[in-house]
């Protein structure tokens, strides 16, 4: 396992058991971990990032040409940024949660959740959320997102949120993609 609390430059293959960011970490190599954890400042500009559980607390950012394919739980309880044409690749559930710190998922790309998805914070962008299972929105969907529930009930399953006038009920269309076709192979 490592542990950053500094400045953590990886442009290589880093495999590690579990991988905690408390400083800077960049990426333009490729990260296999266990369990990813970031509660400094993550960007990810090139290169792919594979791990079996992910959650976010601070900045972390997926730019340029990277990829991140989390295999089972995802959360966000920070400032988490897909750029355009990005895609994050959830294969369980994935929350947006609000403690207090103002939580935002900014989507530009194409985040797929193979299951169940609740937002209690904030989303924005102009990307794509394509939602498996289960869809809860209580918080704020803003910008021009378009929002994909394959269950077919609308935007989300459950909304006791608010939803801008911009965002769009699944225009695009959308299917979640295998593990397999999400890791390429």
């Amino acid at each position: 396992s490592t542990y950053n609390q500094g400045t953590f430059i990886n442009n290589g293959t880093l495999k590690e058991g579990d991988l905690l960011n408390d400083g800077t970490f960049t990426n333009t190599g490729y990260v296999l971990a266990d369990s990813l954890a970031n509660r400094g400042t993550f960007t990810s500009s090139a290169g792919n990032i594979k791990a079996y559980d992910f959650g976010n607390n601070a900045d972390f950012e997926l730019s340029g040409t990277s990829f991140m394919h989390i295999t089972n739980n995802a959360y966000n309880d920070g400032q988490l940024t897909l750029t355009m044409g990005r895609d994050l690749y959830i294969g369980n559930d994935f929350a947006n949660i609000n403690s207090g710190s103002g939580s935002t998922v900014t989507n530009d790309g194409m985040v797929q959740v193979s299951n169940d998805f609740l937002n209690a914070a904030i989303l924005d962008g102009s990307g794509v959320f394509c939602i498996s299972n289960l869809s809860t929105n209580t918080g704020s969907v803003l910008g021009t997102l378009d929002i994909c529930d394959n269950t077919g009930l609308g935007y989300f399953d459950l909304n006791t949120g608010t939803i801008a006038p911009g965002v769009t009920d699944c225009m695009s269309g959308c299917s979640v993609a295998t593990d397999q076709e999400a890791l390429g192979q």
